[in-house]
């Protein structure tokens, strides 16, 4: 695939995401489409971030299959980590807007919370050691500089469509320029 309809593919992931960014009602009436949807952005954002990584780093056949295995790992580890992590938040904002809720069970929910991310840490470390190993210093340094622009580079484009939207609103068309002369509420000169 070109580089343009990678971007193309990106950039329809991105306007999906911006779909399931704001909690609505709809969101938890359909939450297993939702989720659907938000495993398959997440998929997508992968893939062109694994072929912008393979350019960036230009790395050897016997890298690719050192490396990349390791890192589609880390991306299941982490697609599954925020799945649970979701499925407990909705968890504990019951039990919060439940002012009978027991205490105990709180607490549980928390430590659920913390084991979750202390084990995807953990990952991210074995992954990170493991992928130094296959690579040389160069690459090294390239991929902790590719990592930094990708997730600038993802957070600017959240950034502009979500600015986007805010000028159109939800739902609405374009934004055309307003015709010439006084709009309304605007004195005549």
């Amino acid at each position: 695939m070109t580089e343009n309809r990678w971007k193309k593919g990106v950039g329809l992931a991105l306007i999906a995401l911006m779909s399931l960014a704001p909690p609505t009602a709809r969101a938890f009436a359909a939450g297993e489409e939702d989720e659907s949807m938000r495993e398959d952005l997440a998929e997508t954002i992968e893939i062109y971030m694994m072929a912008r990584m393979k350019r960036s780093l230009a790395l050897t056949d016997e890298q690719e299959r050192k490396v990349l295995p390791q890192v589609e790992d880390l991306f299941s580890s982490r697609r599954e980590a925020n799945h649970k992590r979701r499925l407990i938040s909705m968890k504990l904002r019951v039990l919060l807007e439940d002012e009978t809720s027991n205490d105990q069970e709180i607490v549980g929910l928390i430590d659920q919370l913390e084991e979750i991310d202390t084990q995807l840490h953990q990952k991210e470390m074995k992954v990170r050691t493991e992928t130094r190993s296959s690579l040389t210093p160069r690459q090294q340094a390239r991929f902790i500089m590719f990592q930094e622009r990708f997730r600038q580079e993802m957070q600017e484009r959240l950034r502009r469509m979500q600015q986007n939207e805010g000028l159109r609103g939800p739902g609405v068309g374009p934004r055309r320029t307003p015709p010439p002369g006084p709009g309304p509420g605007r004195p005549r000169r």
